[in-house]
């Protein structure tokens, strides 16, 4: 007798058969993880593992169990919930698909069988639909308790999530206007909502302010003299000269952070990087500045803010933006606008 490894015996069987036992493991395996009554796994490293995905992450890798797990993680990162039921779905409609091409149907018309019923479950789904009015919280927050099952400190996420329902519903943010920000090793209970733009970058100067009241926003290309573009060489001869010479780049500076302040800017924002001389010019005006930001970041403040990238060149009023607080230190809170933390 020959002894083979596990991938040799995945090579003897039939592909069916690989799948159908492939069906049949996931099956066991998130059955019970399902609904708000669901319970945890836990894996050969005595990790707890709460959710769908995770779980299917964790299963042996076999060619079929690669693409559903494809299909998890696509459907948590769209959805956010839902992986273990489709996971444990799928497995069943597989077992099924099986059971029945062993009665002699064609997969042909198990799959048009499967496709009439998913028609038929989409348009039963819409007449259970029950539409939950604004004032009416209880419902409302049955349905987040159900939507939380699995998660710690649901007593603290779930007036978070109800605010945030409620400020979604009322004021119509498209969903490509949310953004969830993950942080590592964070807690639950650190999570909160931000009614604005999180901005994850570092005032230039911590002499600048930590907050202002009404943001008024200028977007830079960037703030520094540029090299002339010629192919020229300049011979200095003396420190004095030097000392002139520089003296003619801060003056240069000290314009633009003039131009600034004239406008009634006190936040901004630049997508390239801030001379160090204008960055203590601006902290000395009570400005807060950003740089190196990126232009996802700068598309979205200007979209809500309706502030004009532009150039040093060209500074003036029309181009500002304007928000409600913007906030650059992470225990002053934020309300609206722009916001750093």
């Amino acid at each position: 007798m020959i002894p083979l490894l596990k991938h040799e015996i995945y090579k003897k069987k039939e592909p069916m058969d690989i799948i159908k036992d492939a069906a049949e493991e996931i099956a066991m395996a998130v059955e019970n993880t399902i609904g708000p009554t669901g319970m945890f796994k836990m894996n050969e490293e005595g990790d707890i593992i709460p959710f769908g995905a995770e779980i299917i992450n964790n299963m042996e890798k076999t060619p079929f169990m690669d693409l559903l797990s494809k299909a998890v993680t696509s459907q948590e990162e769209e959805k956010k919930d839902g992986t273990a039921s489709m996971a444990y779905f799928t497995a069943m409609l597989l077992k099924r698909a099986f059971r029945l091409t062993s009665q002699g149907v064609h997969p042909t018309m198990i799959e048009n069988g499967y496709r009439k019923a998913m028609d038929i479950a989409m348009k039963e789904l819409e007449n259970l639909k029950v539409d939950v009015k604004r004032n009416d919280i209880e419902k409302l927050d049955a349905v987040i308790r159900d939507a939380l099952a699995g998660y710690d400190n649901i007593d603290f996420l779930l007036p978070l999530i109800r605010n945030a329902v409620l400020f979604l519903a009322e004021n119509e943010v498209k969903p490509e206007n949310i953004k969830v920000y993950t942080e590592e090793g964070g807690e639950e209970d650190e999570s909160e909502v931000i009614i604005g733009h999180l901005l994850d970058y570092e005032r230039k100067d911590e002499d600048m302010p930590e907050s202002v009241d009404t943001g008024r926003i200028l977007i830079l290309d960037e703030i520094k003299i540029k090299k002339p573009k010629v192919d020229a060489k300049i011979f200095i001869e003396s420190s004095e000269a030097y000392r002139k010479f520089a003296d003619m780049d801060t003056r240069k500076l000290k314009e633009i952070i003039n131009k600034i302040e004239e406008i009634g800017a006190n936040v901004v924002l630049v997508k390239g990087e801030i001379d160090e001389r204008a960055v203590k010019m601006l902290a000395e005006r009570g400005i807060m500045a950003f740089e190196k930001v990126s232009e996802e970041d700068i598309k979205a403040v200007a979209k809500s803010t309706g502030a004009m990238p532009t150039t040093m060149e060209n500074i003036s009023r029309e181009y500002l933006g304007e928000s409600g607080n913007v906030v650059a230190d992470e225990n002053a809170g934020c309300a609206g606008g722009v916001c750093h933390v």
